[in-house]
């Protein structure tokens, strides 16, 4: 059921790797099975013939059709082929917010916070880190992280080291890789110099906010590997670690820099790196690392959070995203709330 009643059937082609779709008919939505990885032909065809099957089933053909922002995704790019009435694109992070507010019969404001691995942007960056003051129909962009290259693009996803490498050159500078830099034995072995250097020459590294690709980071300096072999895998193997620790006291700390221009908190992990590498220099447990870890981002959302809404005297808030399948941050939040 819908918090409220659509003036026609409204057909929603949701995003890429979780293939989902959606139809309204009166006050109501009508979800698909999931249908996995678009990516793939095979899915794609399944996902059209479900598409046929569904809007049979309910006997409507809606006019209008609601898609990801992306350009490239397979269901931005059907939406251009369904040639219905009218298209409308949505931001990934806004469509989070708006699913949860439409689960709980929200009519918003609310103050949304959206984390996730990758989510494409109204500036062409790629989200994931977002604070949003959400709205059905519209929303803005309150806080995220700051921006750090996404070196190589997927494979970033696929090698967390990449995000490791990006986020300590943010801290260390070009001393990172040099013989008795603190970093440089992390990298020994991968090719570092030659990233660091596409990364520096803005090559196949579009900017990120992501969430997700932090704790990808963190997972890597705490040992859990430079590769993946799927999705979350660096996330579940540092909540696993972190859970293993007694480290409730101890947190790390972000800087928070407001743009003159627009408003828009930016976020800056810088503090929490310098904070875990100092740690991990001490011989301090990579448990109770990993624990301060998960600490310091529920803080950093509790008490973001917490000013945003003073500063919009919004009260409502929403969290949706992959970073919350995390059990560990939810409870930790959860006791902060």
């Amino acid at each position: 059921d819908l918090p409220f009643e659509p003036p026609g059937p409204i057909l929603a082609l949701g995003g890429q790797e979780k293939g989902t779709f959606a139809l309204t008919k009166g006050g109501r939505a009508f979800i698909s099975p999931h249908l996995g990885d678009l990516g793939d032909y095979r899915s794609q065809k399944n996902y059209r013939d479900e598409l046929v099957d569904f809007e049979e089933l309910l006997e409507i053909c809606p006019d209008v059709v609601v898609h990801d922002l992306h350009p490239d995704y397979f269901t931005t790019r059907l939406a251009g082929e369904l040639d219905r009435e009218r298209s409308i694109a949505v931001q990934h992070h806004h469509a989070h917010a708006a699913g949860v507010m439409a689960e709980h019969g929200l009519d918003g404001p609310v103050i949304a916070v959206s984390f996730d691995g990758t989510g494409y942007g109204t500036d062409g960056a790629l989200w994931g880190s977002e604070f949003l003051l959400a709205r059905y129909d519209r929303f803005e962009r309150l806080a995220h992280l700051a921006y750090v290259p996404l070196a190589g693009g997927e494979a970033a996803i696929r090698e967390p080291w990449r995000m490791a490498l990006m986020h300590l050159y943010r801290l260390f500078g070009d001393r990172l890789l040099e013989p008795g830099s603190p970093a440089a034995p992390f990298f020994e072995g991968l090719p570092a110099g030659q990233v660091l250097e596409l990364a520096q020459r803005g090559f196949h590294s579009p900017p990120t906010s992501s969430m997700g690709r932090l704790f990808d980071a963190a997972s890597f300096l705490l040992g859990a590997g430079s590769r993946v072999s799927y999705e979350a895998e660096a996330a579940v193997a540092l909540e696993a670690l972190a859970l293993r620790g007694d480290g409730r006291s101890r947190f790390y700390s972000f800087d928070i820099e407001e743009s003159g221009e627009t408003g828009v908190e930016r976020l800056d992990p810088s503090p929490l790196f310098e904070g875990m590498m100092d740690n991990i220099a001490s011989g301090i447990p990579r448990e109770i690392i990993a624990r301060a870890f998960h600490n310091s981002v529920a803080a950093l959302i509790s008490e973001t959070v917490t000013r945003l809404s003073e500063r919009t005297g919004v009260r409502e808030v929403v969290v949706s995203g992959g970073v919350f399948q995390n059990r560990l941050l939810c409870e930790l939040l959860e006791e902060r709330s």
